[in-house]
């Protein structure tokens, strides 16, 4: 027996749930120009790897009379070391040279020159900048050090020889060579000296990590990837795996390593890259090789009223809005993101990262939204109820499992504070493939927010609900308890796929 499809028109999406995703203009989506950046040229490309502590000082009179005398004289101000006998020359060319790639890729994607010291005239009279290796007593394989650090005001690059974690933290191995780690490091911190030119970063030092860490996270992996075919085998690492149930954006990550959310939103600001490269159109669950010029139109705007949250989240939405890649807000681009990051562990995840089949997908569900809590809405039963808390642009999930073979029709109700609130919610299957905002009516005096979704069922296999709470202001954005109610039912039509 067939019935007819209501198609509301009323809501930013609604009636095309069945077919797909949210309504967009055409000519938004495949039809734009995106305008070119100029690259901006960089004077100086190369690298020369210098064993030994750098000199530096907190009194910037110090510092400035420190830099006269190393670019006006042949005096040696750092402490210059032996090459460790574990290290062979070969590594050393291999970083510089490696370095140099790095340097002519952000260049070619336009980003500014990098904010680094110093630079030394070499035998061929071109210029390199110095890359400090010693033991830094640092907790890292490698830093970046700037006007922001404390203290510390000359803007170096430095690779830490003794590492006090395991051997996979270190960026040298103990066979001497270049660890994967490495490679994604030295674009991490290089990358950090490219931001340090941009007044974003360098006006507001108390700016989220979400940003500097996020992006240069991105940045470093998929250059190690792109240039040494470095396949990061963690999930966590590669694809950016964090707490999305928790806001996005992050001030500094915690010392537990195994939280470190902020650097980890390296897989929203790949998302983004995805969507560039894309002409503006949706991701998906195969990987796009990313393109992050967009990044230095971001950066080149600073942030109005310093560094918090909520100017954070609408410098965010304002370059989202007007970068001609996205021309919406993160109302729109997240919720897409989210649930299609939801999906991400059945491509993108290789088989020794997880454990695989529902282990797999349970353990990123759980990482991703704290928790999935299975649902069961079985034809002619009452619906599943549960209730979720979320978090101001954030995310959570849940698992429907029902005995119905085929087609169904997926019905969602939602109560919470009202309209308002109940309005910022946008409910979407775990691979983006459908995404919608509520249809919101008043019943008896109470708002209440619906969905319909038709999908393909197969009993015994989860499928996989994501929902989201942003603003189209996301600084407004607040967190509430939200209760829903899911039900399945079982359609016929003569549609052939939902």
């Amino acid at each position: 027996m067939s019935r007819a499809i209501p198609t509301p028109t009323f809501g930013f999406g609604y009636g095309f749930m069945r077919f797909g995703r949210w309504l967009f203009s055409s000519a938004v989506v495949c039809m734009f120009a995106v305008e070119s950046t100029l690259a901006a040229q960089w004077p100086i490309k190369d690298f020369v790897v210098f064993f030994g502590e750098p000199w530096s000082s907190s009194h910037p009179d110090l510092v400035e009379i420190g830099r006269y005398v190393a670019d006006e004289s042949s005096y040696e101000l750092d402490s210059r070391e032996q090459r460790p006998p574990h290290i062979p020359q070969s590594t050393v060319i291999e970083i510089e040279n490696y370095l140099g790639l790095v340097a002519r890729r952000y260049e070619a994607l336009g980003f500014l020159p990098p904010k680094l010291e110093p630079f030394i005239k070499q035998a061929d009279g071109r210029y390199a900048y110095r890359v400090y290796l010693y033991d830094t007593d640092q907790k890292a394989p490698a830093s970046y050090s700037t006007d922001c650090a404390g203290g510390v005001l000359r803007r170096i690059i430095r690779v830490d020889l003794a590492n006090p974690f395991s051997p996979d933290d270190l960026a040298i191995g103990k066979n001497g060579t270049v660890t994967d780690k490495g490679y994604q490091h030295l674009a991490h911190e290089l990358f950090h000296a490219v931001q340090a030119s941009y007044p974003l970063f360098a006006e507001n030092c108390a700016l989220g990590d979400w940003i500097g860490e996020g992006t240069a996270d991105a940045l470093g992996v998929d250059l190690a990837r792109e240039l040494r075919g470095v396949a990061l085998p963690s999930s966590a690492n590669r694809w950016g795996m964090r707490r999305y149930y928790t806001p996005l954006r992050v001030r500094d990550d915690p010392p537990d390593p195994l939280r470190q959310d902020a650097y980890k939103t390296a897989s929203f600001w790949r998302y983004a890259g995805e969507k560039v490269t894309l002409s503006g159109g949706i991701p998906g669950l195969e990987f796009v090789e990313p393109d992050y010029s967009y990044l230095h139109d971001f950066f080149m705007k600073n942030i109005d009223g310093g560094a918090s949250e909520n100017t954070e989240l609408r410098w965010l939405n304002e370059r989202l809005l007007e970068h001609p890649a996205f021309l919406q807000g993160l109302s729109r681009i997240y919720p897409y993101f989210i649930s299609t990051f939801a999906g991400y562990v059945n491509t993108r995840l290789t088989p020794s990262a997880t454990p695989g089949g529902d282990t797999s997908r349970n353990m990123w569900l759980g990482e991703v939204f704290g928790k999935c809590l299975a649902q069961i809405s079985e034809s002619g039963y009452p619906p599943a109820r549960l209730q979720l808390e979320l978090k101001k642009v954030a995310a959570g999930c849940w698992m429907l499992h029902s005995d119905i073979s085929s087609a169904i029709d997926v019905s969602i109700s939602a109560r919470g504070p009202g309209a308002a609130q109940l309005s910022n919610l946008v409910v979407g299957t775990a691979n983006g493939a459908q995404v919608g905002a509520p249809v919101i009516v008043s019943v008896n005096g109470e708002d209440i927010a619906f969905w319909l979704f038709s999908i393909r069922n197969t009993p015994g296999v989860a499928n996989v609900f994501v929902i989201s709470n942003v603003a189209e202001d996301p600084a407004l954005t607040t967190a509430f308890k939200v209760d829903l109610e899911i039900s399945a039912s079982a359609w016929t039509g003569t549609i052939s796929a939902p």
